[in-house]
């Protein structure tokens, strides 16, 4: 499941003409190095066959000032809702920074929903209701495993209602 919040922001400002609201969950603000392609630098993202821009490995989790702004993901172009999930207590990386990053960025954005969990961690919102989790899953992840529960209860019941408005 990584990066999925961040492809989720990166297809729907890519294809706004296809895309009309996005749910990024536990999201990064923008396109980070792959973790899994090898030891070297390289885009977790390609575009028609070419890299498109990233922080550093060396740079991760850091805040989004700190990273050449080409890594930062369009969401200016993002066409209609956006739903943002992140836990304090994620252990992956600093999601409600990110989360506070991307609002930053899209000023005056009225159809703009942040769902912050004080005790969630990274599987706030990505894992769906009545799905077994563990505190063994929650370890690395972060996270107090009622507060994880009772988070995506509230995801899924905030994520329906938003469809339905749509």
């Amino acid at each position: 499941m990584p990066w999925g919040g961040e492809g989720s922001l990166l297809v729907a400002a890519t294809y706004p003409e296809l895309v009309h609201g996005v749910i990024a969950e536990v999201p990064n603000s923008y396109l980070d190095a792959a973790p899994f392609r090898g030891s070297g630098n390289v885009s977790s993202w390609t575009l028609h066959g070419k890299e498109l821009p990233f922080a550093e490995r060396r740079l991760f989790g850091a805040p989004a000032a700190s990273v050449d702004p080409r890594a930062y993901i369009p969401l200016d172009r993002i066409r209609g809702p956006i739903m943002l999930t992140c836990g304090a207590l994620d252990g992956e990386w600093p999601s409600c920074r990110n989360v506070d990053d991307i609002v930053a960025r899209l000023p005056g954005r009225r159809d703009l929903t942040v769902l912050r969990y004080p005790r969630g961690g990274h599987f706030v919102g990505v894992i769906q209701p009545y799905t077994p989790i563990t505190d063994a899953l929650l370890t690395r992840a972060g996270g107090d495993l009622q507060a994880e529960q009772t988070a995506n209860l509230d995801v899924h019941d905030k994520l329906l209602a938003l469809l339905e408005r749509q």
